[in-house]
């Protein structure tokens, strides 16, 4: 499994370049872009069109680890004035660079979440590329200000609309509620593996950090879009509440941080009306080294309750939840509570056997041979009593993360690992 981190963040939304231009050609042929222009300024008329715009997440007036992007846009028409036709050189092309902007809207009382390039802002920079020598030294800057005029008037409040997700669908566990940003991490070597990262935090967590140079690359091989999900996430917003929900009276603490593994702790015991009165004592859940979730729990039942000061059973195991995808939903394959169960005879327990067995063998080794004879073979028996506190174990098996993709349709799933945090590997559609 790939080495991964959310540098601190809940959530990362990941996609190379590749990807990314794959959903701009998908945008643009279902006309979500505009492909016609006709716009009038400072005298003059340009009509024309803007082909299918290719993204670049390491822009030359950028540098490393930033939030700008730019667009090349291949652009074509006529500028007009007066009597006066000059056609744009075939081949030419413009270039926005600007800063990446989240926007969360609210449309006929439905949540989404829709990404700008921001096309007003200080930092916003236009660039009009001809194929071919201009016929005047003012014809590029006039044409290159036609341009800005149009795309700053035309796109709400200056901002060139890239996509809506819809997220009115989506569980709560992964629908950010505090911070919001975007990064991009560049590939050195090839540049159609640059990465844009939407960073965000759920209602568990505070803003990490964006610099992603020193930390493992965050798109596994061959993978082009992605969604991490944080262990702290995972466990804080599905496990937990799941949980407290389903264990009645069950009181819980997380702890942990960006070095140390996140743990959700059962922090009072329980008592359950069930076969052997059943007590919950301790109960740790957390992500193990083999890609599931893991809840460790220690339990005591009492066969015979008024002679629980005398023995009682101790039962210790573990619940495992692994994930795997069921068609577009990412369910857990829940491994039933396996558990070992040992007799414990108490302090005062083992005098009255003592006793008991001086007085009816005379002898100290008598009395070591009855135990061996006597004290092991109920040690036998006990552990093959069916000590299953069915109970605890219907219960932790209802601590259930599953959940349906919700932009399956637009973004299928093709893969789900749990290398410390959860990866969903996404499927761009060509």
């Amino acid at each position: 499994m790939a080495t991964v981190t959310t540098n601190g963040w809940d959530l990362l939304g990941v996609a190379n370049q590749t990807a990314l231009n794959q959903f701009l050609t998908n945008a643009y042929n279902d006309s979500f872009f505009p492909s016609t222009i006709s716009y009038s300024a400072f005298g003059f008329s340009f009509s024309g069109t803007m082909g299918i715009p290719v993204v670049d997440l390491n822009p030359t007036s950028a540098s490393g680890n930033n939030t700008f992007a730019s667009l090349t846009i291949p652009l074509s028409g006529n500028l007009v004035q007066g009597s006066d036709t000059y056609p744009i050189p075939s081949g030419s092309t413009l270039v926005i660079t600007s800063n990446l902007t989240y926007v969360q809207i609210d449309i006929s009382g439905t949540t989404n979440m829709q990404l700008y390039l921001d096309l007003t802002g200080p930092a916003t920079a236009y660039v009009i590329t001809l194929n071919s020598p201009p016929p005047a030294p003012w014809w590029e800057p006039v044409l290159n200000g036609i341009i800005q005029g149009y795309m700053q008037n035309t796109f709400q409040d200056g901002t060139y609309y890239l996509g809506t997700l819809n997220v009115s669908s989506a569980p709560q566990g992964i629908l950010p509620s505090g911070s919001i940003g975007f990064s991009t991490q560049v590939n050195a070597s090839d540049a159609s593996n640059n990465v844009l990262v939407m960073m965000g935090t759920t209602s568990t967590g505070t803003s990490g950090s964006t610099d992603w140079s020193s930390v493992p690359p965050l798109m596994p091989s061959g993978q082009s879009a992605t969604l991490y999900i944080s262990n702290r996430c995972l466990l804080n917003n599905f496990v937990l509440p799941s949980l407290q929900g389903n264990i009645s009276g069950s009181q819980f603490s997380i702890t942990g941080n960006a070095t140390t593994p996140y743990v959700i702790s059962l922090t009072n015991t329980v008592n359950f009306t069930a076969e052997y009165n059943p007590v919950l004592q301790s109960l740790n859940t957390y992500v193990n080294d083999s890609g599931q979730i893991q809840g460790d729990y220690v339990a005591f039942g009492y066969p015979v309750s008024w002679l629980s000061w005398l023995f009682y059973v101790k039962v210790e195991g573990s619940f495992y939840l692994t994930p795997e995808i069921s068609g577009q939903a990412i369910t857990m394959d829940v491994d039933s509570p396996d558990g070992d169960g040992s007799l414990v005879i108490t302090g005062i327990g083992w005098a009255l056997y003592a006793a008991l067995l001086i007085a009816t063998f005379g002898s100290i080794s008598a009395m070591l041979a009855a135990v061996i004879a006597v004290v092991v073979p109920v040690l036998a028996a006990t552990l093959s009593l069916n000590v299953s506190m069915s109970n605890i174990a219907a219960i932790l098996n209802q601590a259930n993360v599953s959940f349906t993709w919700p932009a399956s349709s637009i973004l299928p799933l093709s893969g789900v690992s749990l290398p410390g945090d959860m990866i969903l590997e996404l499927q761009v559609p060509s």
